[in-house]
């Protein structure tokens, strides 16, 4: 054109800008973009578009905005094809306010944005989690009669699944179908995913159903979503019987579907099955993956099979399948819940041999079977390890070390380990306290345990039925029946349940006919009665055979009326003999004198 004379004109320009930059020759465009300027012609709304579309495929954003912002500058009208490639840039970097303040300008400028518009901008709002934006650009394109679409639907149904708002996800499936656009395999697949997650399982399945008397062929994504429903709420014969059908719909199970029933099947203890599920995956092309070895190392250890979980744990690392910190865990808690602590260090060392570094759950589990096999000497030596390593031991490592020396009778190193943990800036719960107070009534020294409780409650945890009843066990042992009894006041009104109200009695109770001091375990009794609670069958028949044998078998007839009495006001003795009754057949035996009067 130049060689005859002929200037090109903006529309001219415009096709071979538009041209380079689809061809991703970015630089020359901008250079033609350049000498179009400079030539004195005013650039075309194609030309700029093209360009800017450009910019925005090539990460230039900010040069993108700038001949946006210039091409308005220049008297060039933006059309919505420039609105929409601005759009879609801001949308895919977040930029969701500029996004909107765009369409708002777009409909400023006379344009009415289409689908794609709202589309794009719905779908960035609605992965931000701002649902109830996109639902008023929802409702908003439908005023400006622009027809929202199967994916524009699709869209919103998602957002609110994920924001676990599962009737308005259901209304607007409806409201699709209402409108006669019939829901795809996406639209369904995402109904029935949020219906599961809520919980939902009964929904999901009949909402699956329609989908395959509609013809529609659900994804392995759908299918797995709905075997594993069935897998939490239904039988797993009934999940199996789903998965066969798989294949005749045309859908392959994926390894994903495999693992899901692997899993359920251990869970239940299903082993054998598991296994063969196994090979069928194999059988079927895929590669068992860590998740696959997991569940089945867990399922293994979860009864007791910890030899076998050992040599799928090293059949694992022979096919190149790299074990997680949680697989070993699981093999570790296996071998320390059978006693076997030496082979779970094993397993540590052959961890840390191979580079992987132990998690703090590796060490509490290591940590409570020291303390249980009553080695805490090895166990206070792994807290020194894994500080050593950088990892901070948690309330869970404190308490089971805590607990451990307690119960080992080393009271003052459990003391050392509390102020450890204290001071480190770990906090300690209701576990800790009681494990130390525990250890100081057991050690004789209630005193103690008393000074403990009163800083947890000032700490605002309350104690629970273990250590009502441990205190006022201990406190009655050392002649202080009054404060026990108002510590078991305080406990009953404080856990306010019939049951624990009971279990706080019971280590009172049952101190004090150890003791032989049948007419304390008594008053305790009628305190307890008095305060609303009848005691369970195995507390009397605890005081009453105490009686029976001290050769007071009048005094324990007299012990059940009067606890009848207190419990059902006089009435009919039909209820007194019926509790009687439950006691003998919880199989203790009271003696005839005893129960006659009560026939």
């Amino acid at each position: 054109m130049n060689e005859r004379n002929v200037s090109p004109d903006s529309w001219s320009y415009g096709i071979l800008i538009d041209g380079l930059a689809k061809a991703g020759k970015l630089n020359d465009a901008r250079n033609l973009f350049q000498k179009l300027l400079h030539s004195g012609v005013t650039p075309s709304t194609v030309a700029y578009t093209s360009l800017i579309h450009g910019l925005c495929m090539a990460n230039s954003f900010d040069d993108a905005r700038e001949l946006f912002a210039d091409m308005n500058r220049r008297g060039c009208p933006p059309s919505p094809v420039t609105y929409n490639v601005m759009i879609d840039a801001s949308c895919k970097r977040g930029m969701l306010e500029e996004a909107c303040d765009l369409i708002k300008k777009m409909i400023e400028d006379g344009h009415v944005p289409d689908v794609v518009t709202y589309n794009t901008v719905m779908d960035g709002l609605c992965k931000s989690s701002r649902v109830e934006e996109a639902l008023l650009l929802f409702n908003e394109m439908e005023r400006l009669g622009c027809t929202p679409n199967r994916r524009s639907h699709n869209t919103i149904i998602l957002g609110l699944c994920q924001q676990s708002k599962i009737d308005q996800a259901c209304q607007v499936f409806h409201e699709m179908e209402a409108k006669d656009i019939p829901p795809d395999s996406w639209s369904y697949g995402i109904l029935i995913d949020g219906l599961a997650k809520a919980g939902k399982l009964n929904e999901a399945y009949k909402l699956f159903q329609r989908m395959l008397d509609s013809g529609i062929t659900p994804s392995a994504v759908t299918y797995n979503v709905v075997i594993h429903g069935m897998c939490l709420a239904y039988t797993l014969d009934e999940a199996l019987e789903l998965f066969k059908s798989m294949r005749s719909k045309g859908c392959r199970p994926s390894r994903f579907t495999f693992n899901i029933l692997i899993d359920a099947h251990c869970k239940r203890g299903k082993l054998d099955e598991a296994f063969r599920l196994l090979k069928r995956m194999t059988d079927d092309g895929h590669v068992p993956d860590v998740v696959t070895y997991s569940t089945l190392i867990s399922g293994l250890c979860s009864i007791a099979r910890v030899d076998d979980a050992r040599h799928l744990l090293e059949d694992m690392v022979k096919r190149q399948c790299k074990p997680t910190v949680v697989t070993q865990n699981t093999l570790i808690h296996g071998l320390c819940k059978a006693g076997r602590i030496k082979e779970a260090r094993e397993v540590l060392d052959a961890m840390v041999s191979s580079g992987q570094s132990p998690d703090v759950v590796t060490y509490n589990t290591l940590v409570h079977g020291h303390c249980r096999a009553g080695q805490t000497e090895r166990a206070r030596e792994l807290l020194s390890d894994m500080v050593a390593r950088g990892l901070a031991p948690n309330v869970v490592t404190y308490t089971a070390l805590v607990s451990g020396l307690c119960k080992a009778n080393r009271l003052p190193e459990a003391c050392g380990v509390f102020a450890q943990m204290k001071s480190s800036g770990c906090a300690p719960n209701l576990f800790t306290y009681t494990a130390l107070i525990l250890g100081f009534c057991s050690a004789g020294q209630v005193d103690g345990g008393l000074k403990l409780f009163g800083e947890m409650v000032c700490a605002g945890i309350s104690p629970d039925h273990v250590v009502y009843g441990t205190l006022a066990a201990e406190l009655c042992k050392s002649g202080r029946s009054a404060r026990a009894l108002e510590i078991l006041r305080e406990g009953r009104e404080s856990l306010r349940s019939e049951a624990w109200g009971d279990e706080v009695y019971r280590f009172a109770v049952d101190g004090l006919l150890e003791a032989g001091k049948m007419e304390m375990a008594l008053g305790f009794v009628r305190d307890m009665v008095r305060g609303g609670q009848l005691p369970a069958p195995e507390r009397c028949a605890s005081l009453v055979a105490g009686l029976c044998k001290s050769g007071q078998g009048g005094e324990a007839r007299a012990v059940l009326e009067e606890i009848m009495d207190l419990a059902y006001g006089g009435k009919a003795r039909g209820k007194a003999a019926k509790f009687v009754e439950e006691m003998v057949g919880k199989g203790y035996e009271i003696e005839d004198a005893v129960l006659g009067p009560l026939k």
